[in-house]
């Protein structure tokens, strides 16, 4: 999202400010000098539309001015640019408030053009924030208003913002369905300019998919329009697709010089921000190409001191990774930790964002309905007091209507926000596991490195580590995944263990030849802290030979994931482990299920079993997994 955050604000600007409002009539001398004045203010803030901190102080002043004109539209125009400003600092929650206060003033004023500047101002920030339904909602609005209007500019627009929203939320066919009604009246209306955008939201959507061929022959097409009227933007836009799509192709040579045509253009345009990204693709094109020495100075050159955001975790990845391939072990150990403790305190923060955002939508929907309730009993009041005696009882009766009404909505989206704000916590408690993960790697590669084993081997175990916590951050954005890529993920971790641990231990898939993996869905990375219980718990200080066994079979609801070891049995383990207690894993583990069973409405459970209860002479634990098919 962060990279279609400037081409976005470009249309955002665009449409925020190329609409002139024609003033009201029979005014006095005084009141048109206002208006001069205030159309004035308009342009400044078109000529600055990047600057937020001129765009703020523009706006105080276009609002001290609206109140002296004393129009509703006016007003409205001034809250739309405040809120533009707000949006430029990236504080969502502010934008939005101001945005909500231009809508209601314009609606009122009937200005039905700079009513979808606010809707769609709207419609920005929640996409930012992730509420993919209530942009979709604002856009969709926006939609309905000028398909009324007729106005063939303005709908191609809004058909292009309602794509772009279900291209984000991965619902790719409908999003292409609606860039091309976008293209096809851009086209009607000979306006390359308005073509554009949704053509090159269109490529993004098949470079998103992986489908290159196609991203490349529309990511092309805007090349070569951007070129015609000289759309310098429009060219950098191009080449950050044309690029990736090259690179994933193996074409590095043309993949690098269409990221460095982009370079140079953002450098030059001074979107100092977008050039960073472009060199984030020129350093991952070098690595690729075996480029060390030119990769690593690319990302040191680009790398900002304590910075969070995602492009600066990523450079500090591929800056560990090419250490790595440099054969620097200790220098590429130093730059794992840096990487980590990036991506955790990102991951942190993103879970923080994630709750917050939840909050935000409880409470602001709790003041919607205290506002309601406000007015409820105000007219209830009013209506008491008016009329007679004889129409007290039917006035009561109908304020226990409006009440128990009241009560029942209050509920339902009480239930609501709590549900997803419990979705938050699930995510925040799932990703728990991937630093206790990652930190146990962590430590195997540095006593790998202190004990002076076979380079070989220490720098297999970081390129496995390395995919594994890619293929983690993957899956750890994720409601569920396949069978299929929770078992290839376990399969990756236990080869990984058997590069730290040699022949200590076996492990072996039972089952599968049963079961189409791709029919099934699970919590994402369920199976790894249990196979991990296993080996640091089940087969510590144990002589002999270790094995793990992963049945996995169909049932009557859904499937049965075993996970069995010959360890030492968790009621020994327990025992000879008294301050560590319960098992953090186990715990998470179960408490991810309970979520999962009520996110589907079907059970869901966990079985751990001492296998010594079975039989006197075997030792060891089962963990049962019983998940519904979904």
């Amino acid at each position: 999202m962060p990279r279609l955050k400037t081409f976005h604000l470009l249309i955002l600007f665009a449409l925020l400010f190329s609409c002139q409002n024609q003033g009201a009539r029979n005014v006095s001398e005084s009141s048109k000098e206002l208006i001069e004045s205030f159309r004035l203010l308009e342009k400044r803030v078109r000529d600055n539309f990047r600057a937020a901190d001129s765009t703020m102080v523009f706006a105080e002043e276009m609002l001290d001015l609206a109140e002296s004109i004393g129009q509703s539209q006016y007003l409205g125009i001034a809250y739309n640019t405040k809120a533009s400003a707000f949006e430029l600092k990236e504080q969502y929650d502010s934008a939005i408030t101001n945005y909500e206060e231009a809508k209601d003033l314009l609606a009122d004023s009937g200005d039905t053009t700079n009513l979808s500047v606010s809707l769609r101002g709207l419609g920005t920030c929640y996409l930012y924030l992730g509420l993919h339904d209530l942009s979709l909602q604002s856009y969709q609005e926006v939609l309905s208003i000028t398909l009324n209007a007729q106005d063939k500019p303005s709908l191609s627009k809004a058909y292009s913002n309602v794509g772009m929203v279900l291209m984000e939320a991965s619902i790719h066919e409908e999003a292409r369905s609606y860039y091309q009604k976008a293209i096809d009246i851009a086209l009607a209306e000979n306006s390359i300019s308005l073509e554009l955008a949704p053509l090159s939201n269109l490529s993004l959507s098949y470079l998103k998919q992986e489908r290159y061929d196609s991203a490349i022959y529309y990511a092309s097409m805007v090349k070569q329009k951007s070129e015609e009227v000289d759309l310098q933007y429009g060219i950098a836009k191009s080449t950050y697709i044309l690029s990736q799509s090259y690179s994933a192709l193996g074409d590095l040579d043309r993949a690098y010089e269409e990221a460095q045509l982009g370079e140079s253009i953002y450098e030059n345009l001074k979107l100092e921000r977008d050039a960073r990204g472009q060199r984030y693709l020129m350093a991952r094109i070098l690595f690729k190409s075996n480029k060390f020495k030119e990769a690593l100075s690319m990302v040191d050159e680009t790398l900002e001191e304590n910075s969070l955001e995602e492009l600066n975790v990523d450079l500090l990845q591929i800056r560990a990774d090419i250490l790595e391939a440099q054969g620097k072990r200790t220098e590429a150990l130093s730059a794992y930790k840096d990487y980590i403790e990036a991506f955790s305190l990102l991951n942190q923060r993103r879970n923080d964002q994630l709750i917050a955002q939840q909050q935000f939508r409880f409470d602001t929907e709790l003041k919607n309905q205290q506002i309601q309730t406000l007015e409820a009993i105000s007219q209830s009041q009013t209506d008491t007091i008016r009329r007679k005696n004889l129409l007290i009882t039917l006035a009561v009766l109908g304020a226990v209507l409006i009440s128990l009404l009241i009560y029942f909505i209050y509920r339902q989206r009480t239930i609501k926000a709590l549900h997803k704000e419990m979705m938050a916590r699930q995510k925040l408690a799932s990703a728990q596991l991937n630093p206790h993960f990652i930190f146990n790697a962590l430590g195997a590669i540095q006593e790998l490195i202190l004990q002076e084993e076979d380079p070989i081997k220490t720098s297999n175990y970081l390129a496995r580590f390395s995919t594994l916590t890619r293929q983690m951050l993957n899956y750890t954005e994720l409601d569920s995944i396949s069978l299929q890529d929770e078992l290839d993920f376990c399969r990756n971790y236990l080869d990984l263990q058997k590069l730290r641990f040699g022949d200590k231990f076996d492990y072996q898939f039972e089952g599968l030849e049963n079961i189409n993996l791709s029919d099934f869905s699970l919590p994402p990375l369920i199976t790894q802290p249990l196979v991990e219980n296993s080996l640091e718990h089940g087969f510590k200080n144990r002589l002999g030979s270790n094995k793990i066994t992963i049945d996995i079979k169909c049932t009557a609801s859904g499937l049965s994931l075993a996970i069995e070891d010959n360890g030492l049995g968790i009621e020994r383990t327990r025992r000879e482990n008294e301050r560590t207690g319960k098992s953090k894993a186990l715990e998470l583990t179960k408490g991810r299920l309970k979520f999962w069973a009520k996110q589907t409405g079907k059970m869901a459970t966990m079985e751990i079993l001492d296998l010594s209860r079975l039989n006197i002479e075997r030792s060891g634990t089962r963990v049962t997994l019983n998940l519904p098919a979904i």
